[in-house]
């Protein structure tokens, strides 16, 4: 992991291959020279158009790597289509089922980092999320699950906003806190802050980075927009990790496409760098993200001094008690 300036934080970033592999060792030896940290791959052969489902795993063996690396060094992809979509038939409904079923016990079984579902293919996504609810709530699969969700979704039916996917899908599977988020940048973002920042109260595993979305500045270096560039800011205060795609790189890659790729690299380490450090009120909260405070009693219940300190350390309560009280003695007045 990227250790830098002495953080306590780590930034772990991950590199992802769209086509199958199957000499793991040596992709896994490629990206540790890289500097990431692990590989997003997929786990199965691609299938080939109009024929018969047949599981085919895009490894020889689950041997193929002992079972440390499988669990701290590879995130599995799932088939991109075991969405059925909306109006499938009950034949395809079927098969995208035990599709979906047979390709999870087979990822569980690796016991990879954390598995990844491929993105619904539009805002009607019930059958999709019904089967990866059922799946959920059978309490089979240990792993992670990951839904990648676009942040503006191209889709038959037009385009659409990658968060209300996002919430749809979750809600179907009853808000299951094994299923997580991979959220993808895309070059177009939703119009206001308010509908990037709803994604910081999300539970948001990692972020996509395609190389595409980058600019080249004078020097001829990658970066990235202003806009990008404080989100993804903003979402390293949230623990995320990186997970870079379509760089330049891979088994058919010419000469100096690994210094290319670094570019990429170390600009986002330097933009990670870049982050302000916390107040004393953010390191206080750190461990609190998306908890609810429990309810307590003061006035009934004798609390120790410490309690009340906490209780002090939320400044937003005491403003709004402050404009409470304000403005009842603005009545008493006006009342005489």
């Amino acid at each position: 992991a990227y250790e830098l300036c002495g953080s306590p934080d780590n930034l772990y970033v991950g590199c992802q291959y769209d086509e199958p592999v199957s000499d793991l060792r040596g992709l896994l030896q490629s990206a540790s020279e890289a500097k990431f940290d692990f590989v997003v791959i997929p786990l199965f052969q691609r299938r080939d158009p109009g024929g018969a489902y047949e599981l085919r795993p895009a490894m020889a063996s689950d041997l193929a790597l002992d079972s440390k690396t499988w669990s701290t060094a590879i995130v599995g992809m799932l088939s991109e289509w075991i969405d059925p979509g909306p109006a499938a038939t009950p034949e395809r409904r079927s098969e995208c089922q035990r599709a979906l079923e047979q390709e999870l016990h087979w990822a569980s079984h690796l016991g990879v980092y954390g598995i990844v579902l491929p993105p619904p293919s539009g805002a009607r996504c019930e059958l999709y999320a019904a089967a990866v609810g059922r799946l959920l709530l059978g309490g089979v699969y240990t792993t992670q699950l990951m839904l990648r969700v676009p942040l503006l979704a191209e889709t038959a039916g037009g385009q659409v906003d990658g968060w209300e996917m996002w919430n749809g899908f979750r809600l179907l599977c009853d808000q299951n806190p094994r299923l997580q988020v991979v959220l993808e940048l895309t070059a177009d973002l939703p119009s206001t802050e308010r509908e990037l920042e709803r994604w910081f109260a999300e539970p948001v595993r990692s972020v996509i980075v395609p190389a595409d979305i980058f600019l080249t500045n004078k020097q001829g270096f990658p970066v990235l927009s202003k806009r990008h560039k404080a989100f993804l800011v903003q979402a390293f205060r949230h623990k995320v990790q990186v997970i870079f795609k379509g760089l330049p790189g891979g088994a058919e890659a010419e000469a100096g496409a690994e210094a290319d790729a670094s570019k990429y690299l170390h600009y986002i380490a330097r933009l990670f760098q870049s982050r302000p450090a916390p107040t004393p009120q953010e390191q206080f909260e750190l461990p609190y993200h998306d908890y609810l405070q429990a309810p307590l009693q003061p006035l009934q219940d004798d609390l120790e001094s410490q309690t009340y300190e906490t209780f002090e350390k939320d400044p937003v309560k005491y403003v709004r008690y402050e404009e409470a009280i304000f403005r009842c003695l603005q009545d008493k007045l006006s009342a005489g």
